[in-house]
């Protein structure tokens, strides 16, 4: 069963954008901790975690149209141990700019994708950093003017999208 997590249950969101150069190439930079609940007994359980990433106001960054290349670091830093044979863990994490029709007008928004694993423990959260590089160049290096245009936008910082208690949707 997925734990899907609401942008609400995301605890101390950070975000910062930074406007590279002129064109504008822009990073944007998220923290925050992602808090859920799953316990596990005697046997090894693996369960996915699916959370919106919200900057520091807890709105959406909308992305559009826009290339965007995203990494995301996490680890499991919140656990407790019922008793001395624990485990608990981050297997893997991804991140992805992922529509979300459920929410007004089909915003593009990341998305933390993270699989965990436990035994004899409860585990409560997930602290992350995801960066994403957004540039509006084509592949040789070329300008797009729309994407020129988007990327503007996003240097605006005034494309936040609130997301209420919707929970992410995988595409």
């Amino acid at each position: 069963m997925t734990i899907y997590v609401p942008a609400p249950l995301v605890q101390a969101p950070q975000s910062l954008t930074v406007q590279i150069n002129k064109v504008p190439d822009l990073l944007f930079i998220y923290t925050g901790v992602i808090r859920f609940e799953y316990a596990r007994g005697s046997s090894l359980g693996h369960e996915q975690v699916v959370s919106y990433v919200p900057d520091s106001n807890g709105t959406l960054q909308d992305f559009g149209q826009v290339d965007g290349q995203a990494i995301v670091t996490a680890s499991l830093s919140v656990w407790d141990v019922p008793d001395t044979s624990a485990l608990g863990a981050v297997d893997q994490a991804t991140v992805g700019i992922l529509k979300q029709p459920a929410l007004p007008n089909d915003p593009h928004v990341l998305v933390v994708i993270a699989d965990v694993g436990a035994q004899h423990a409860r585990l409560h959260g997930i602290p992350y950093q995801v960066t994403v590089l957004v540039s509006p160049r084509k592949m040789g290096g070329d300008l797009d003017p729309e994407s020129v245009a988007a990327a503007k936008e996003l240097a605006k910082g005034d494309v936040g999208v609130p997301p209420g208690s919707t929970q992410p949707k995988l595409n």
